[in-house]
């Protein structure tokens, strides 16, 4: 973990240095998995603006095959869909899914509900491309680290009040859920968690940022902070990851927590000793844990959604 903790930025962020924090952020790209280059593709948004995305596009067995829209981390401030180099080649190979990672607005320049809108319009894009990359609609999952973990469970909870497509699973890991944390409301016992990597502090900008001082209407609430979301009935099979030294393994925990209570199937696993972007260290104990945790999971929600097409190819 010192490798990481020693190569990532550290201190406050503010916006006279965010620009350079923003810089100094960029994943390393000895860290990438090369053995499947990405396509760059684009996704228009409603209003006509375009957006850029990484579409992970493995070989094809001749049957359709599932789909994963994943979303960056970064504190809804940093970060781009390069980070998905690390680990969507292995995910991508391995399961046979097209993994499509996408460049949403950033805060403060574009407060929420820009990343929502954005992560809309890239499912609807892998929606209408179903056909010719041979995605099963009913196999889309969406995955996220971090700020885009937070990001996945609230468009699933926008998408689930708005009657949108449904979604066969979200993929959180260290999922940046509750905008309290690391604040002078925050509800949570941290111990010696959010030394590293993320701290309160730093998750305050964050979450400031992204609000952008705006009043945010009552049934949005669960969409920007998914832990203050009142029902969390209705949503798609979870997995969530997270670090025992995390600063969000609080909230992580009583998120699964409150999923179970409402029925939603959840699988949790809390790593010891693990910080904030752990899973970075490809070759890492740690990280292979979690490597093998999540690819279980995501076989085992894979072969039922895809099983009555292999049946047919047989």
């Amino acid at each position: 973990m010192r490798a990481l903790i020693d190569a990532l930025p550290s201190g406050d962020l503010t916006p006279e240095n965010l620009a350079q924090t923003r810089m100094r952020a960029r994943v390393d790209a000895r860290l990438f998995d090369m053995r499947l280059p990405p396509s760059k593709v684009e996704v228009e948004r409603q209003d006509g603006c375009i957006l850029s995305a990484l579409l992970f596009d493995p070989p094809r067995s001749g049957q359709t095959r599932g789909a994963i829209l994943h979303l960056h981390g970064g504190g809804m401030v940093m970060g781009s869909p390069d980070m998905a180099r690390v680990s969507g080649p292995q995910i991508a190979l391995d399961h046979g899914v097209v993994l499509l990672s996408l460049d949403y607005r950033l805060a403060p320049e574009h407060p929420f509900p820009a990343q929502l809108e954005d992560g809309e319009a890239a499912l609807d894009w892998l929606l209408a491309n179903a056909e010719p990359l041979g995605i099963e609609p009913s196999a889309i999952f969406l995955m996220g680290e971090s700020a885009g973990g937070g990001l996945a469970a609230g468009l699933a909870l926008k998408l689930r009040d708005c009657r949108g497509p449904t979604i066969a699973g979200q993929i959180l890991t260290y999922p940046m859920l509750d905008h309290r944390t690391g604040g002078a409301l925050d509800p949570y016992d941290h111990g010696p968690a959010g030394e590293f990597i993320w701290t309160g502090t730093q998750n305050t900008f964050g979450w400031a940022s992204l609000v952008g001082g705006r009043a945010i209407e009552r049934g949005a609430h669960g969409w920007l902070s998914p832990s203050t979301a009142e029902d969390l009935a209705g949503l798609p099979p979870s997995f969530i990851a997270t670090g025992a030294l995390d600063l969000f393994a609080a909230e992580n925990l009583r998120f699964a927590e409150r999923l179970c209570a409402a029925g939603t199937p959840c699988e949790l696993h809390l790593y010891s000793g693990a910080i904030h972007g752990f899973d970075m260290l490809r070759r890492s104990a740690l990280a292979g844990k979690y490597q093998h945790d999540r690819d279980r999971w995501i076989s085992g929600m894979l072969t039922p959604l895809c099983a009555g097409d292999q049946k047919a190819s047989a």
